[in-house]
């Protein structure tokens, strides 16, 4: 499970793998929003790597990364974190306020 909360850059990276599969870091790159250099995006992918979030394999030259984490499986820890936080780990709170979004 998933203890550390990640962030913005991290997430969008790791979203971008979730929804593409495995890439080089060319390739995410290339499906980032905002534009980022490669050496930028190549530090953010070795970091969740280190945290066990991301692992690779040699292809040719180079290597393809891959999340080694499901996207429900962070989007179910980073929820309950929020919920934690902000709402004192009280669902029925949190599930009141999202009711107050959409009425």
């Amino acid at each position: 499970m998933m203890n550390k909360r990640l962030s913005l850059r991290q997430e969008q990276i790791m979203a971008v793998l979730w929804e593409n599969g495995p890439m080089t870091v060319s390739q995410i790159q290339s499906k980032l929003s905002e534009p980022l250099h490669y050496n930028t995006v190549s530090t953010f992918v070795r970091g969740l790597e280190a945290y066990g979030l991301v692992t690779h394999e040699r292809k040719g030259n180079g290597y393809v990364y891959m999340a080694e984490i499901d996207r429900n499986e962070y989007l179910t820890a980073a929820i309950g974190q929020f919920v934690k936080i902000f709402f004192q780990n009280d669902k029925d709170a949190f599930h009141d306020y999202l009711l107050t979004l959409w009425i």
